[in-house]
């Protein structure tokens, strides 16, 4: 019992230092047990001060944490005693729970819950169903007669279970708070693709829907794809020869993008392409073979060979003024419910 006491000081010293995401406050106080309550709202506490996750990450925290846990189980045993009265008796779960929680294969919080089976309650820890107390509803005469309670035994198990799973309040509350943050950030993410990264056609749309299928239709929150491929893609520009006729030297050129790629979400913006423009002048060859590059996916500057001379071109995302961020949304869209239904 001593260390029972030494235990609770521990807890409860160490709540002194709470951080304001690690505040609880308790609207629902247990009716029953209200030691067990008590100690597993301050080992919430505990849990969400230092930031231990459903895997330990430090030793010595594990180590403090499964002391604390079996100050839990002291208490939860002492508190429990009236219910060995009603043929009850929740101590091997109680040990199960320990064992489990401290093995190297647990992924999760643990928990006790209660259910109604063929007329019998069964309580139970949630990953292992095979360790259980169960008794029949007849034993509801032994509850309501005992002086510590005068209720129902379901209500008594529901008022333990409540109390006793307080102890991971805290983390799953820090926890589902992450995931939103996770959920928002990434959303973000596909918006920012959506509206920033340069046009594409239906047909480049479709490409790059297949290529980043997986990404696409995961059912995790994930982010946009870090590339956008580009693939047969046109383009108007203004391109520059200086050794065509005079009048031909600037003029408008149709150009199409055999291949390239775009890094749309990098530091600095920046793609490049393989293109072939046309123009119709007089003193230079009306066709030629170039690269395309491609700045803040918006801008682009173009380095061409005309049969020996060279021309320069610049360029901005024409087709872009023409698609909204809303057509480019519906797309993947329309391309995730189709695979997600395959």
């Amino acid at each position: 019992m001593k260390k029972y006491y030494i235990l609770l000081l521990l807890i409860y010293s160490g709540i002194a230092s709470s951080q304001n995401d690690c505040f609880f406050e308790n609207d629902q106080p247990s009716l029953f047990f209200h030691k067990t309550e008590t100690v597993a709202i301050n080992i919430a506490k505990y849990i969400c001060q230092n930031n231990i996750e459903t895997r330990g990450q430090n030793s010595q925290l594990n180590t403090n944490l499964i002391d604390y846990l079996n100050l839990l189980k002291i208490t939860a045993n002492v508190e429990t005693q009236e219910l060995k009265n009603t043929g009850i008796d929740v101590s091997s779960l109680l040990d199960s729970f320990i064992n489990n929680f401290n093995s190297s294969n647990r992924t999760k919080w643990p928990s006790f819950s209660i259910n109604n089976f063929l007329g019998k309650y069964i309580l139970s820890i949630d990953y292992n169903t095979e360790e259980s107390v169960s008794f029949i509803e007849s034993d509801d005469d032994k509850c309501l007669t005992t002086d510590a309670y005068g209720v129902s035994c379901s209500d008594v198990l529901e008022d333990f279970v409540y109390a006793f799973n307080l102890y991971k309040t805290l983390i799953l509350k820090k926890e589902a708070s992450k995931a939103v943050e996770n959920s928002k950030f990434n959303t973000e993410q596909w918006r920012e693709y959506f509206t920033s990264t340069r046009s594409q056609t239906p047909f480049e749309l479709t490409i790059n829907s297949k290529l980043y299928r997986d990404t696409i239709t995961s059912k995790h929150f994930v982010p946009p794809p870090p590339l956008q491929v580009i693939f047969l893609h046109p383009n108007l520009m203004m391109e520059y020869v200086n050794k065509a006729d005079d009048g031909n030297q600037f003029k408008q050129s149709l150009a199409i993008e055999w291949v390239g790629v775009n890094m749309w979400n990098s530091k600095i913006p920046f793609g490049a392409s393989i293109m072939t423009s046309y123009s119709d002048r007089s003193g230079v060859r009306d066709v030629g073979h170039g690269l395309l590059f491609h700045f803040n996916n918006k801008y682009s500057i173009g380095v061409t060979d005309h049969d020996g001379e060279t021309g320069f071109s610049i360029s901005v995302d024409i087709l872009k003024i023409f698609q909204s961020a809303q057509s480019k949304k519906s797309w993947f869209e329309k391309f995730n419910k189709e695979n997600q239904n395959d």
